[in-house]
């Protein structure tokens, strides 16, 4: 997990590199920048394993979130992100959300999204609740139990 509080201005193109095993990301320009508050805190959670796979693999998702540090409402920020996975410890990447993928000169993958809103943590449970097996259990399946 990486967090801070941030004066809005120094979310322009900022990098956030959590740890060397964690993706990288680094944000485009924030649209409608006078609109956010003066400060933002900036929260980036990132889990080591995969929690919807059985096997020991490295997540490949994260969840970035933005709220008003004064008040703690969330925030909406409007920026595109460019995010970088390590070859050393991510293999067979496929960027989701329709952000094209290129490689970097050391042969990470490198996945640009033009909407950073797809790695908000509601959008990010959705999915891990789609990809678990959670989705299965049913009403009509816990009746048939009882």
């Amino acid at each position: 997990m990486f967090s801070g509080i941030f004066n809005s201005s120094q979310l322009n193109d900022m990098t956030i590199n959590a740890s060397d095993n964690s993706p990288q990301l680094q944000l485009g320009s924030i649209q409608d920048i006078q609109n956010l508050p003066s400060y933002v805190a900036m929260t980036y959670i990132y889990l080591k394993q995969d929690p919807t796979s059985c096997q020991k693999t490295p997540a490949t998702n994260f969840s970035i979130q933005f709220q008003d540090a004064r008040t703690w409402q969330p925030v909406t920020i409007s920026t595109s992100v460019q995010v970088i996975y390590p070859a050393s410890i991510f293999k067979n990447i496929k960027c989701d959300g329709g952000c094209p993928q290129s490689f970097d000169l050391g042969g990470n993958v490198k996945c640009v999204c033009l909407d950073i809103g797809f790695f908000d943590i509601k959008n990010q449970l959705g999915r891990m609740y789609q990809n678990s097996n959670f989705r299965l259990v049913t009403l009509s399946i816990i009746a048939d139990v009882f």
